[in-house]
């Protein structure tokens, strides 16, 4: 007997693995966007790359304006969606006003990866930001510094901590983009001796 087929008549095991897969390419991508590598690993990460670089020109090719800089409109606001998702959402004490921005700036199955884990769908993502906001009452996130985006790729420098030590923590924003909406965020926590 055939394995059960799910959407699109995709077996649901080969579709889990496609899944993977493709979580482990963002994973990659972002790795790279803040300028590590990536080793040995399953797929060959240079053709990645170079997909990803391909896919964005090709939308260039098909109408997405470009400025003088050779940046099309979507990459000049991936910072800028990562700041609105730091400000908006892990700031965003008003529950009504969070999920808003949730479901402006994220994939309804976008992927938060942090320290504490991998957290899929945007009801995830609304509850890891609650949840912060218990544990560490008055704490504020803050940009660091200003933003760089690359092909649907950005990432953004931080300062997390309450008003007297606004700076207790740093670290690193890494967000993919598709659609002008994160598809994955991975939050680096900077240790202290980096600070």
């Amino acid at each position: 007997m055939g394995q059960p087929c799910g959407r699109e008549g995709v077996p649901q095991r080969r579709r889990v693995r496609l899944h993977h897969r493709t979580r482990e390419s963002e994973l990659a991508a972002a790795v790279k966007a803040i300028g590590g590598q990536v080793t040995g690993g399953r797929g060959d990460v240079s053709n990645l790359a170079t997909s990803i670089v391909s896919s964005n020109r090709l939308d260039q090719r098909n109408g997405d304006s470009t400025s003088k800089t050779g940046e099309s409109r979507t990459e000049q606001s991936v910072e800028k969606i990562i700041e609105r998702n730091m400000l908006e959402v892990f700031n965003g004490r008003d529950a009504g006003s969070r999920r808003t921005a949730i479901d402006e700036l994220w994939h309804q199955d976008g992927v938060f990866i942090d320290p504490g884990g991998v957290h899929e769908g945007v009801e995830n993502i609304n509850a890891t930001a609650e949840l912060l906001f218990t544990q560490f009452e008055g704490y504020v996130f803050s940009a660091r510094g200003p933003g760089q985006s690359l092909h649907g790729i950005g990432r953004l420098p931080w300062v997390y901590g309450p008003p007297d030590d606004p700076q207790r923590m740093t670290g690193t924003d890494v967000g993919v983009t598709k659609d002008g909406k994160l598809t994955a965020l991975y939050v680096f926590i900077d240790p202290a001796s980096q600070r």
